[in-house]
């Protein structure tokens, strides 16, 4: 016999609702619940989804599918850097050119080398000759590679300033993996990432003299504010960077997206489908005054068991800069 030789198979936000009331004895074949009842599920969904993010869901293994790679751009006079939707600096993609000619102070204009990859409306920011790194938006971009800024230049530009572009602000990390320090070049640093304890300990990070290349990081992330989307704070042991032509490469794990429509696939990998159709009626059952019986519990449990154990973590050492004596630390995902 032949095998079907398809692998298109998903689930939907509504399949995996009305699969767990089906499975919970709360709907018959061919019925379909009340707007109320829908809606709740939904909630309720969300809710369970979003408690098994990474950082707190006892898996063995690391959220493969929830990785992102941002990119944070520094600044002179700071060495805390807030990463949240609507934060200047933060990304997940960007364009960059340099300033042609003599751009100065006070004028609202600038033009560069190329005008690729810049569009209306998009963040801007303008390494300006003071060594420090202007963020405005482009109002215009205009014939002969001139951009119209939103703000006037707070300095002058000459032709060697870089200009970072962008469209949209990543969302905050939830738990940071690995940070590299990467140059103009291409060519990365690996930074390390310090626990609380580590960084209150730093003795110079809120010195404004202490300034050079951040060689080790804490971060801090916030579930609260931003209607939702939360926040993250991360501390450098700078107090400030020198060189603004470098950068950070961070790689990080997002927040698991809502289920929002009905047609809405999963965040989450096939393999997670099962434990999550049992595991929303395990959840769904107090509300609808429904029976929860022990085979119901023993196959919610065993899914999210198999889901849980996909993807496992694999470990790395590398040799640590810290310390007189050496030794070896695991960067781990967690704080």
């Amino acid at each position: 016999m032949a095998t079907s030789n398809s692998y298109t198979f998903y689930d939907t936000t509504q399949s995996i609702v009305y699969d767990s009331m089906m499975f919970l004895g709360y709907l018959g074949d061919n019925e379909t619940p009340s707007d109320g009842d829908y809606s709740l599920a939904v909630r309720t969904l969300n809710r369970m989804t979003k408690s098994v993010m990474l950082k707190n869901d006892s898996s063995p293994g690391m959220k493969m599918w929830l990785r992102e790679t941002g990119y944070c751009f520094l600044q002179s006079n700071a060495g805390q850097y807030t990463l949240s939707a609507k934060s200047q600096g933060w990304t997940n993609t960007f364009s960059d050119t340099n300033a042609r000619g003599t751009n100065l102070v006070g004028q609202n204009t600038l033009v560069v080398v190329s005008t690729s990859g810049i569009q209306q409306n998009n963040a801007i920011g303008l390494l300006l000759d003071n060594n420090t790194l202007q963020w405005t938006t482009v109002a215009n971009v205009v014939s002969g590679n001139t951009l119209t800024l939103a703000n006037n230049l707070a300095f002058g530009m000459n032709g060697n300033g870089i200009v970072y572009s962008y469209a949209n602000a990543a969302l905050p990390p939830q738990v940071i993996n690995w940070i590299n320090l990467r140059d103009q070049n291409g060519n990365d640093v690996f930074v390390e990432i310090l626990t609380y304890e580590e960084y209150e300990a730093l003795p110079s990070k809120n010195s404004p003299i202490y300034q050079g290349d951040p060689v080790a990081v804490y971060y801090e992330s916030h579930l609260v504010g931003g209607l939702g989307s939360g926040y993250g704070l991360l501390n450098t042991d700078v107090n400030g960077s020198i060189d603004l032509t470098k950068y950070l490469v961070v790689n990080y794990v997002r927040e698991i997206q809502d289920w929002v429509n009905p047609a809405d696939e999963p965040d989450f990998p096939k393999e997670w489908n099962l434990a999550l159709v049992y595991n929303l009626a395990k959840h769904l059952s107090p509300s609808f005054n429904m029976n929860w019986t022990q085979l119901q519990d023993n196959l919610a449990n065993e899914a999210l068991a198999t889901a849980k154990s996909a993807n496992p973590l694999r470990l790395s050492y590398k040799f640590s800069r810290r310390g007189a004596t050496g030794g070896t630390f695991r960067n781990i995902p967690h704080r």
